[in-house]
């Protein structure tokens, strides 16, 4: 039996791509080995709850998991072997914790027009990006604008409050909300893309 920790990163990307095609081939052992691959998924998600501030209860870190896996059937034809499973699964359990934080939470308290029309389609109390891979995170803050990329910096980096960041920035707590708000769904759309892109 060949040991795992002897394959290149190239072999391992290309023994995952072959099993990957396996699976979407209905190969009996594939699907078999397939849930001791996804073993690892709940706590990825459990884990990356608890950055975002633990906003997911236990059901509704089930119901993640389950719409992870069926995120990651439907775009299994998708995987190209350009890094493991468990980091591509890593990616896709980030998006459905962060969808699923966004659909669960609201503001705690009303914005006005201005900010309103800046959060329009952003329903989010504390999601948290820093989970995601640092480079490709880095890259993702660099392009945002520079007041949003510093909230989030400020809020997660520095895990200080919207109240202390509103503070140390002479501004009020709304404005401090609508940057970060805007801000994470500027960086979740570029995270999106670059997996769309890498097709990993």
């Amino acid at each position: 039996m060949v040991d795992e920790r002897q394959l290149s990163t190239a072999q391992r990307h290309a023994k995952d791509l072959a099993f990957a095609q396996a699976l979407l081939a209905g190969d009996p052992t594939a699907l078999e080995i397939l849930p001791a691959r996804l073993a690892c998924l709940p706590a990825m998600i459990r884990y990356q709850n608890r950055r975002l501030g633990g906003v997911l209860n236990a059901t509704d870190i089930e119901d993640t998991v389950r719409d992870t896996i069926a995120a990651l059937w439907s775009k299994l034809g998708h995987f190209e072997g350009r890094s493991t499973l468990e980091t591509w699964v890593y990616r896709f359990a980030f998006l459905e914790v962060l969808k699923a934080v966004q659909e669960k939470c609201r503001l705690p308290q009303p914005l006005d027009r201005e900010q309103s029309l800046q959060l329009r389609g952003v329903e989010s109390d504390d999601p948290e990006p820093t989970v995601f891979n640092q480079q490709d995170l880095t890259e993702g803050l660099a392009r945002l604008k520079r007041s949003a990329a510093e909230v989030i910096k400020q809020r997660h980096f520095e895990e200080q409050s919207f109240e202390d960041i509103a503070a140390r920035n002479h501004t009020g707590v709304n404005t401090v909300k609508a940057r970060y708000y805007r801000g994470l769904a500027q960086l979740k759309a570029v995270l999106e893309r670059k997996v769309r892109r890498e097709g990993a």
